[in-house]
């Protein structure tokens, strides 16, 4: 059997969601059958996932451009290397990789992976008219690559209605055999390992601090709550919200932890997960919960409702930004 070679085509490998998603595809290639390389556009953030790539059975080379000088040599440099590498497939996913991705008619063997709704998600991370200009602009750059996947049946359904053809595949989460519910004996020694409260509920939030997140709703719901009440919220992450969500907290029952290395370890420690996006593609975040056996309370976003139409016992929904409603669900 003739061995396929991939090339994927990503801009960093910051950690983020869907980072976690390529290293679980290229983890799960079965290396006799397949001969990886990955390329990325620009210098890695101080957060970065690139050891954790270099660990895997594949070429990883990076261009190393910024954003400005990347517009003019990105294209150059990218031909250099296909023509080194010779690829039988080109997978990207991201706008700027997707725009590269575009331009290479000479590959018919392309793909892109899709992890989010464009049309909602860019207007709240660079402004109203930017990024309504930048969605229309990466829709129709995805219209260009012959086959284009997304990470959830919802926004594919999104994408039909726009004239976009896609396939979807829903996001997974590597399973492991530790990935359990813990036992009250076991909840109760993490929590101590972790600097959290030993009584009472405790329900974990976890993700960028970013206006698509609306952390602030969790924030309102847990100061709704009764001040005699012995329910926790532990907030993982950062971000641009983070400073101005710690000082919007006025309950002693709300805990920042920050960016963490062991979201799963909190998960073990927790009762519930919550979520308060109010856009999604298809949530590593509440995945994982569920992998952990945490039920979850979710905004009633078509992705949430998608999770939980495998399963209405995994977890509720609630009206999005209803922080009342979410309190009483509590």
């Amino acid at each position: 059997m003739n061995t396929i070679r991939l090339l994927y085509l990503v801009s960093n490998l910051g950690c983020s969601g869907p980072t976690n998603q390529l290293y679980n595809l290229i983890y799960h290639l079965d290396p006799d059958r397949f001969k990886a390389s990955l390329v990325t556009l620009s210098p890695e953030p101080s957060l970065s996932s690139w050891n954790k790539f270099r660990d895997l059975r594949l070429k990883i080379h990076s261009l190393g451009l910024s954003r400005v000088s990347g517009v003019m040599l990105n294209k150059v440099y990218l031909h250099r290397l296909l023509n080194k590498f010779c690829p039988d497939i080109i997978h990207s996913q991201g706008i700027r990789s997707d725009y590269l991705n575009s331009q290479l008619k000479n590959y018919p063997s392309r793909v892109a992976t899709q992890r989010n709704n464009p049309l909602i998600d860019y207007p709240l991370l660079y402004g109203k008219l930017s990024g309504q200009l930048m969605a229309n602009f990466h829709l129709k750059l995805l219209k260009r690559i012959p086959q284009v996947i997304t990470c959830s049946q919802s926004i594919s359904e999104a994408n039909n209605h726009l004239g976009l053809k896609s396939t979807f595949i829903s996001n997974g989460i590597r399973h492991k055999p530790d990935n359990r519910t813990s036992k009250k004996e076991e909840k109760l020694k993490l929590r101590i390992e972790l600097g959290l409260p030993a009584s009472g509920k405790l329900f974990v939030w976890s993700g960028p601090f970013i206006p698509r997140k609306m952390p602030e709703i969790a924030i309102k719901t847990f100061n709704l709550l009764q001040t005699n009440s012995d329910i926790v919220l532990c907030l993982l992450g950062d971000g641009p919200l983070h400073e101005s969500c710690i000082r919007a907290s006025h309950s002693k029952r709300i805990i920042f932890k920050g960016h963490v290395n062991n979201v799963d370890k909190y998960l073990e420690a927790a009762d519930g997960f919550i979520s308060t996006s109010r856009s999604e593609g298809m949530p590593n975040s509440v995945l994982e919960s569920l992998a952990h056996g945490v039920p979850v309370i979710l905004s009633d976003i078509p992705s949430h409702k998608e999770i939980l139409s495998y399963s209405n016992k995994a977890g509720v929904l609630y009206p999005l930004r209803d922080a009342k409603k979410l309190a009483e669900i509590i």
